[in-house]
């Protein structure tokens, strides 16, 4: 550990975070290395629930109808009622 780190441990988060923030451009250098199903010991989808467009993830329908639910996020292929949508009633 450099000195600098030993000063400043208390306000560096800790290594086991479970929140880490990824830029796009990051994540779709790393798009190769994601995990994949098979990749942890599940059985193989019989659908992709996600792919890559100019360096942007985008979840298919099949993932938001296993989601059950519209995250109010716009996502492109939301099967569901848009949430979060300026004169819908689910405003919140």
């Amino acid at each position: 550990m450099s000195r600098w780190s030993e000063q400043h441990s208390s306000s560096l988060p800790a290594d086991s975070s479970p929140i880490r923030q990824t830029s796009s451009v990051c994540f779709a250098m790393n798009a190769d290395r994601a995990p994949m199903p098979h990749d942890q010991g599940v059985e193989k989808a019989s659908q992709p629930s996600f792919y890559f467009e100019n360096g942007l993830l985008v979840y298919t329908a099949a993932y938001h109808l296993n989601r059950g639910s519209c995250c109010g996020n716009g996502c492109r292929h939301c099967p569901f009622a848009p949430r979060h949508v300026e004169g819908n009633r689910n405003v919140g």
